[in-house]
């Protein structure tokens, strides 16, 4: 549903690599999805993400200090409803 431009046409990368520097050192987090152009990263979190929640929080702040916004959607929000999950993400794309 993200793919080819389809939500307000927007182009979304998956799996993309995020690089920033940290201790001299050059390191990556990969977004599940990523729209360059309203610098947007999107997480889909599964179960695991219950258990990680400090680690969460610090990745999403070391983000956020990149320039990057994140907005993110759980497994059964993306299963069971796609609709409003398509709705949230046309309104974060467009709102910059």
């Amino acid at each position: 549903m993200v793919r080819n431009r389809q939500i307000n046409g927007f182009k979304i990368l998956r799996q993309y690599p995020i690089r920033f520097e940290w201790n001299d050192h050059i390191r990556f987090f990969i977004a599940d999805f990523y729209c360059h152009e309203a610098k947007l990263v999107i997480e889909i979190d599964g179960g695991i993400h219950e258990t990680q929640n400090e680690y969460d929080k610090l990745r999403e702040q070391a983000i956020n200090l990149l320039g990057f916004r994140v907005i993110k959607f759980s497994n059964d929000e993306v299963l069971y409803h796609i609709k409003d999950v398509v709705e949230k993400l046309k309104n974060a794309l467009i709102n910059q």
